[in-house]
């Protein structure tokens, strides 16, 4: 298995602000940011505003196979949301299983460089996620949980092709704001550029020997039209978007 990293985030800080709507948010945390908390992860958070927020991620890939598992390094929340960014390269997906959630398609783009985004909100009964396929080929996951955003899609897109830049397309979030997902996958060798349209940040990138896939982040303002394009260099690229309801 290649390419498998490992990072938490939890806000360092308690530290709340408002945004023009009036929601509380928490800090986004610093790609340095460990979990530092003594009380078991479970409970962590719990006597805090909830979200929206990133907890922890993992990502993992493997160079051949018909199913790949990746496993968050705490047991998740129960109540959260879990997002899983992934694909095997030579067809779609046939099912996404574990973790606690009974996982929902929210856009495959399968043409190119594959790159599929699934969700649901977790029971908190288990940490690892199953991705498999029929045929063998390269597999990838960016695997996620989130606290104070629901598994309500409000919108989805997404776009292949061969000319840069990269684009899933455009979207319109929901009336309160979302937690917008934007995964592109590409060829290797490859230079991700920045996504416009919005403050993105990086989730951390799973990567083959021949692909590597890029998702970002963002909150969206209440009823925020986005199209976000990101320069590659890979020449063969798949994108998809999907915006998730925060929790009122």
């Amino acid at each position: 298995m290649l390419g498998s990293t490992t990072e938490v985030r939890r806000p360092a800080l308690i530290a709340l602000a408002a945004t023009a709507c009036g929601r509380l948010h928490f800090g986004t945390p610093s790609p340095d940011a460990r979990l530092t908390d003594a009380r078991p992860p479970d409970t962590l958070g719990d006597d805090a505003p909830a979200g929206p927020g990133l907890v922890q991620q993992t990502t993992t890939s493997a160079e051949a196979g018909t199913s790949l598992t990746a496993t968050l390094p705490a047991p998740p929340h129960a109540g959260d949301l879990l997002v899983m960014v992934g694909a095997i390269q030579s067809e779609g997906l046939d099912t996404v299983t574990g973790a606690g959630v009974t996982w929902q398609l929210a856009h495959a783009e399968t043409t190119r460089a594959n790159v599929e985004i699934w969700y649901g909100i977790t029971d908190g009964s288990d940490s690892t996620v199953q991705i498999a396929a029929t045929l063998t080929g390269e597999l990838w996951i960016s695997f996620e949980e989130w606290r104070g955003v629901t598994a309500v899609l409000d919108a989805q897109n997404g776009m292949s092709g061969v000319m840069n830049p990269a684009s899933a397309g455009a979207i319109t979030c929901g009336a309160t704001g979302d937690l917008v997902i934007l995964g592109v996958a590409d060829n290797l060798p490859n230079t991700f550029g920045t996504p416009g349209a919005a403050t993105w940040t990086a989730l951390a990138p799973p990567a083959t020997s021949s692909h590597i896939e890029q998702p970002w982040y963002t909150f969206s303002a209440p009823a925020q039209m986005l199209a976000p394009t990101v320069t590659e260099t890979g020449g063969s690229w798949g994108a998809a978007i999907a915006a998730f309801r925060v929790a009122p």
